[in-house]
């Protein structure tokens, strides 16, 4: 009857999570800068304090376009990762919308945007931001200019499309779209730090 419509998606819900890694910790906010996770926010359309939405199955569907559920889904992702079990299509749709509730449920935004930043593949098998700064620019994340983090963010959304030794314009225009979008000015000159590419990198 139209209570078991009702209960369905809970139901649903709480079988899918158990889907979820055991290890369900956030990287913690103090282990990247907080430039990064601004930029980050900016990038996935963000504006004002990184914030995420308290979904529940009901309300996923409806809120599902926002940039704090986005966040969220892209940190489930990564949370589902540490799981060495693959998914078909439709056990990953489930799960990850499940994943997705259970992180804006669990984690605050800053901590979501810290775990896709230490997790995100960067190129050139870098995973994590802090792999990713010492290949392109020998360097700690805390030690970049808002303007390397900005090229490194880039490259969440796309490692091939914002290359920064293969795709220099490319990750140079990318990079000043994004401090322009999260409100970062008089950025000083970091790019020409860049390390030299390896051979045959960009073939």
């Amino acid at each position: 009857g139209a209570g078991v419509v009702a209960v369905a998606p809970i139901v649903v819900y709480a079988i899918a999570c158990r889907a979820l890694p055991d290890d369900k910790r956030p990287s913690p906010v103090d282990s990247v800068p907080g430039t990064a996770i601004s930029l980050l926010w900016a990038d996935l359309g963000g504006t004002g304090p990184a914030q995420i939405p308290t979904l529940n199955p009901y309300t996923f569907l409806c809120t599902r376009t926002s940039p704090g559920t986005f966040a969220a889904y892209q940190a489930a992702r990564h949370l589902l990762n540490r799981r060495s079990r693959r998914f078909t299509q439709a056990e990953w749709n489930l799960v990850a919308t499940a994943a997705t509730i259970w992180v804006s449920r669990h984690w605050s935004a800053r901590e979501s945007l810290a775990t896709i930043l230490t997790s995100a593949y960067y190129g050139h098998e870098a995973r994590g931001l802090n792999r990713a700064a010492e290949l392109y620019f020998g360097s700690k994340p805390e030690q970049l200019s808002s303007l390397q983090l900005a090229q490194l963010v880039s490259l969440t959304r796309s490692s091939s499309r914002f290359d920064p030794w293969c795709r220099k314009d490319a990750s140079a225009s990318a990079a000043q779209r994004l401090l322009t979008a999260a409100g970062i000015s008089n950025v000083p000159g970091g790019s020409e730090n860049l390390l030299p590419p390896p051979p045959a990198a960009c073939q």
